[in-house]
């Protein structure tokens, strides 16, 4: 990415280049916004999120929804270097989180706060993700279970599911 002016606080702020996670990210010393790629978004929020919150579950105090910070701009869109207007987008789906991106220069802008906000989204998403996966092994293993034949107590019923686990992993590794 190129130099240019931040889109917050016009020609009077040119974005120092700076890295995170082999990324280079923009970033604003006055208004301490960050512009990234689109296409590093992803990794980068990946890369936050190991370092700051970590392998936290659905749940966990660290994936508590922060205070967005309210945007302190003129109404309207923000402008970017290209000429475009900066377009409002919702991160991840009904996450709540909006952000604003060029689809021409291929950029979004992270206002102040709002890098820690999509850390947390995607740690809160990659836990569901986790959550469902569990919950569909589980699902698959009582099937397996139950086509086995019928059990008689949920202590029985995880007894078998670690068995079968166990002999699936053991396979997976012979």
């Amino acid at each position: 990415m190129q130099s240019r002016p931040c889109p917050r606080c016009g020609d009077g702020a040119a974005l120092e280049l700076e890295k995170a996670g082999g990324h280079s990210l923009l970033v604003c010393l006055q208004c301490e916004g960050v512009l990234v790629a689109q296409r590093d978004l992803r990794r980068l929020a990946e890369f936050l999120s190991r370092k700051w919150i970590g392998t936290a579950a659905l749940g966990d105090p660290a994936l508590e929804e922060p205070a967005l910070p309210q945007a302190s701009h003129p109404p309207g869109p923000l402008p970017c270097a290209c000429g475009a207007a900066l377009e409002a987008f919702p991160y991840l789906g009904q996450s709540g989180l909006i952000l604003d991106r060029c689809e021409s220069c291929e950029v979004v802008w992270l206002d102040a706060g709002e890098i820690e906000a999509v850390a947390r989204v995607f740690t809160r998403s990659e836990a569901r993700i986790r959550q469902l996966h569990a919950e569909a092994w589980r699902n698959q293993v009582r099937m397996s279970i139950g086509q086995a034949g019928a059990f008689k107590e949920d202590d029985d019923l995880e007894r078998r599911e670690r068995s079968l686990e166990r002999s699936i992993f053991t396979s997976l590794f012979d």
